[in-house]
């Protein structure tokens, strides 16, 4: 039995006891029985109600949930195509692995605290001086590569 069938069972059940009692001789105890059935059932309906729409918000949030698992799943099979990789001393970055490169994909590299945060986020080669840098356009980290521009 479902909860709204559940409800309609309440609902039938205090409107007949209701009807009951109108229809039946002036007993007063009888009425007073009957109308102690009816307003236990009225509270045994707004329970219902009330557990139906726990059990909405509930599966609301199971949705939810398991739509963040599916992406957190789906990030770390995309981050296994990557592997963490010093490219000067104390500095890494997430380096696309050759073998898990397309054939309509660069070479490229991912900044790590952005893929921590399950985003992806490609560094972007840049110069400051004579120094070269990667820097990540949504985090805004410039990452020292070790490499120098020459401009002689």
């Amino acid at each position: 039995m479902t909860p709204a069938e559940a409800l309609a069972g309440i609902k039938l059940i205090a409107e007949s006891a209701k009807a009951l009692g109108n229809i039946l001789p002036s007993s007063g105890k009888l009425r007073s029985e009957l109308s102690k059935v009816h307003s236990s059932l009225v509270q045994a309906q707004q329970v219902a109600l009330d557990l139906q729409t726990a059990l909405a918000t509930a599966n609301q949030r199971v949705f939810e949930l398991e739509e963040q698992i599916k992406k957190g799943l789906d990030w770390t099979t995309e981050l296994e195509r990557y592997e963490l990789t010093e490219i000067t001393a104390g500095v890494v970055v997430y380096r696309l692995k050759a073998s898990a490169q397309k054939s309509d994909e660069a070479p490229h590299s991912l900044c790590v605290q952005c893929a921590q945060d399950g985003k992806k986020a490609f560094l972007q080669r840049k110069t400051i001086g004579t120094k070269g840098f990667l820097d990540c356009p949504r985090c805004n980290a410039a990452i020292a590569d070790g490499t120098f521009v020459n401009w002689i």
